[in-house]
């Protein structure tokens, strides 16, 4: 019989995951409304690499999800890691601070560094396609939490 292992923990990327890099349109991600009310039985952080975090702040109030996030982590939090060429996301601390195990965590972004950092840090990764369009066949309702998730996801190829 497998070993389940639930998700209790849900980190999000903002830019190119949730939002599209532009101050120009800033509509919300295909499904992610649902995909947040599914989960509201989960943590739910945002972990982002812009170091303003008005301007993060101000994108999730315009996409009307602010009050979903438990806690947003900025640049700020970055790290330095030894071997690494830029600071960091530090998804062990993020668990760390909700006292939430790394394996019971899954960080869901578009960025190839940010699937390294879940890797470095034992959080699952689910790869989803660059947002650059409303119009995508993505949709994070094709996200299921539910079922028992591998370390690694790539949903990508869904925009191709």
């Amino acid at each position: 019989m497998k070993h389940e292992v639930m998700i209790d923990l849900i980190i999000l990327d903002l830019y190119g995951t949730i939002a599209i890099a532009s101050e120009y349109d800033n509509h919300p991600r295909n499904g992610l409304y649902g995909f947040l009310k599914r989960n509201s039985d989960k943590r739910i952080v945002l972990a982002t690499d812009d170091p303003l975090e008005e301007a993060v702040t101000a994108i999730l109030e315009e996409q009307k999800i602010v009050g979903q996030f438990e806690r947003i982590y900025t640049g700020k939090h970055l790290i330095n890691i030894r071997n690494y060429k830029d600071k960091r996301k530090n998804l062990q601390g993020i668990c760390s601070d909700l006292s939430i195990s790394p394996d019971r965590s899954v960080f869901i972004s578009d960025g190839n560094k940010d699937r390294l950092d879940a890797k470095r840090d034992g959080v699952k990764f689910i790869h989803v396609p660059k947002y650059i369009q409303t119009n995508e066949p993505f949709s994070f309702t094709m996200i299921d939490l539910s079922k028992n998730l591998p370390w690694y996801s790539d949903l990508r190829k869904i925009n191709r």
